[in-house]
């Protein structure tokens, strides 16, 4: 039998059998499995053709498997705090991770820690590339969709410490953001968002612009489109995945789309509990759907029957196709990319092999100054008592900080509490 084209990798929330799996999903065949705790929505992505990355849940830590069925060496990475989030550049030399509000660039082959984003006012849910990893998109609880320039948010023209400015700032949603999905094209692809409010907004990465919001009568959890950008798919809270033709319709900047089938509009009923995650295949003609109900099920999209349900032991969080990686289907292969342990601390090189280069355009004392803040990880008083003053009420306002933020983020969870609440009543 030959080996299929694509493939279906899974996740559940329960870690039971395995972290994650493969599976051919036109039999249903289970051809891998990824073993060592669980991995949380938006925490399982391929890195490149040689490993996959898994985490999440409770645990500030990650695993990274190699795909090659003979040895399954597996990598444990230590990161700063909870992960919300993971995604990894389409060549596999950046991992992005979304640690509460806080974005976290490393790169795979050193380890360096290349920039800390807080942009964000809430926990980052969900971050996603361009196809041709010259952005990415990242989207919060704070209602924002937010694209980034990667090149310019690793940029070593600051210093690491620098707030970079993104490209464009999304602010249509009312409500938390639950799921983004990426078309095709680069810098020029259509972004479509999904929240808590009820509605999908897709967007022009070219532009920055609104082209259309589709409202619907219940919040939507996970978003996706074809291949070809000819359809859109909804996944609810209660279950139904909702198709939308983009095509055939007159132009128009928002359309309601009902519980009820219709002209342009398909449901896909099945799943007793909320949908977590959906793709759909290269040839546009199936789509995985993965639900708390503990199924993936794959659905002929022309037809709108389900043709297969793959049962897991918890609540699915993950799932997605891939062409099939060539390290999946040869044993004996080793891995192009080498994955080192991520290091904790900014790195600097890159700032003080500019600040060298420079050396001739600034006097000695500013290079030192310079070089100083460079290094230093922390502010270390002088023996000057106004520095220790100083930095003691650095420290007394950081705290402060600290607590109003905590202060904020449990008044905006009870608000939208009551609001989602009421929608459902």
């Amino acid at each position: 039998m030959s080996a299929p084209r694509e493939v279906l990798f899974t996740s559940d929330a329960s870690g039971q059998l395995w972290n994650s799996c493969v599976w051919d999903f036109h039999t249903g065949t289970s051809l891998m499995q990824y073993r060592g705790g669980s991995s949380g929505s938006h925490s399982l992505c391929l890195l490149g053709d040689d490993y996959l990355v898994g985490g999440g849940g409770q645990k500030s830590l990650v695993n990274v498997w190699e795909l090659q069925r003979k040895d399954q060496n597996q990598l444990k990475i230590i990161l700063p705090g909870k992960v919300n989030c993971i995604s990894a550049s389409p060549d596999g030399n950046y991992c992005i991770f979304g640690i509460a509000e806080k974005i976290y660039i490393w790169q795979t082959c050193s380890g360096n820690l290349l920039k800390v984003i807080s942009r964000h006012y809430l926990d980052v849910k969900c971050i996603k590339f361009t196809d041709d990893g010259s952005h990415f998109i990242s989207g919060g609880e704070d209602n924002l969709v937010i694209v980034w320039c990667l090149a310019r948010t690793i940029s070593s023209t600051d210093f690491p410490l620098s707030k970079p400015e993104p490209k464009y700032v999304w602010s249509g949603h009312s409500l938390p953001i639950r799921d983004v999905h990426v078309g095709a094209g680069g810098v020029r692809a259509r972004v479509i968002s999904s929240s808590l409010d009820q509605t999908c907004k897709l967007w022009d990465m070219a532009t920055g612009e609104l082209l259309c919001s589709f409202i619907f009568d219940t919040p939507i959890i996970s978003v996706s489109m074809d291949a070809a950008e000819m359809r859109i798919f909804a996944g609810s809270t209660n279950g139904n995945i909702f198709c939308v033709n983009l095509y055939g319709e007159p132009i128009r900047t928002e359309r309601h789309i009902g519980n009820t089938a219709g002209e342009g509009i398909n449901i896909f009923k099945g799943h007793s509990s909320q949908v977590n995650c959906l793709c759909v295949s290269m040839d546009g003609t199936v789509l995985a759907s993965g639900s708390d109900d503990s199924t993936v099920k794959l659905w002929d999209i022309h037809s709108g029957q389900c043709i297969r349900t793959l049962d897991h032991k918890g609540a699915v969080t993950n799932a997605f196709i891939s062409l099939t990686p060539y390290n999946v289907l040869n044993p004996d292969s080793k891995p192009f990319l080498h994955v080192q342990q991520f290091k904790r601390h900014l790195h600097t090189s890159c700032v003080e092999m500019r600040i060298r280069n420079n050396k001739r355009k600034i006097d000695d004392d500013n290079e030192k100054a310079l070089l100083e803040l460079v290094h230093s990880k922390s502010s270390v008083p002088s023996e000057n008592e106004n520095d220790v003053n100083a930095v003691q009420e650095v420290v007394e306002l950081k705290s402060k900080v600290s607590k109003l933020k905590s202060v904020n983020k449990e008044l905006y969870e009870y608000s939208v509490k009551q609001i989602v609440n009421k929608k459902k009543k």
